[in-house]
């Protein structure tokens, strides 16, 4: 029988509560547990979702949730996207922010940590690792030796983020698209990690959480934004 990589391991421990080898032994001690929600952990902060299309669909969603819940769906997926962006923990320790996983359904959050380390995947659906170049000649996984602040604003696009509804998963779901940014300090680099991200929002007994989020491209690594 084939051996589960750890990743896979650490879904099985999420849904059943242990994980063995291929081979019937004992489980393995060596895998990460699975990243879950800590209960003692502050109500997540909600982030400035910058300019907002106030279109159609924002008008839907409106009607379909409430004048006061789609602002506050749009500061949570802003405040996802900037953990995902800049998050000196995750790059320090390997875990991430532990706000974000508030942020997250359960399921959702099992995805990401399969996701984060698995190279057939592709473009990570939202943490990164820092890369070897950034390709502006910066070192930025070396740099990260000499300190990380990534303490800047959020920051958005001129265009404004999109809003809709979609109703074909059974109930209404939030669908928010926009476009994201944070300023980052590694040693001496100074540098900015943008993304858009298509964020599918659904509303649970946690408030509203990320069930989705497909990015455009890898995250783009550009000169610090002013």
């Amino acid at each position: 029988m084939r051996r589960l990589p750890w990743t896979a391991c650490a879904v099985a421990v999420l849904a059943l509560g242990a994980c063995t080898s291929g081979d019937g032994g004992s489980p393995d001690a060596s895998a990460p547990a699975p990243w879950t929600a800590d209960p003692t952990t502050p109500e997540p902060a909600l982030e400035d979702a910058g300019p907002v299309v106030l279109d159609e669909g924002y008008r839907e969603a409106v009607a379909t949730f409430g004048e006061d819940q789609v602002p506050e769906a749009l500061g949570r997926a802003a405040r996802v996207a900037r953990l995902s962006l800049a998050d000196c923990r995750w790059w320090t320790e390997g875990t991430p922010d532990r706000e974000l996983a508030a942020l997250l359904t359960p399921e959702f959050l099992a995805e990401v940590q399969l996701d984060v380390d698995d190279p057939v995947r592709g473009v990570p659906m939202l943490l990164s690792h820092l890369p070897v170049d950034d390709g502006n000649g910066h070192a930025l996984a070396t740099d990260l030796a000499g300190g990380c602040d990534d303490s800047g604003p959020l920051l958005h696009g001129p265009l404004g983020t999109a809003v809709r509804v979609d109703r074909g998963a059974g109930r209404p779901v939030l669908v928010v698209d926009g476009h994201y940014g944070v300023n980052v300090s590694l040693g001496d680099s100074e540098v900015s990690a943008n993304q858009d991200w298509v964020f599918t929002l659904v509303r649970t007994d946690a408030g509203w959480q990320v069930s989705g989020a497909t990015p455009s491209a890898s995250t783009n690594w550009a000169p610090w934004r002013s």
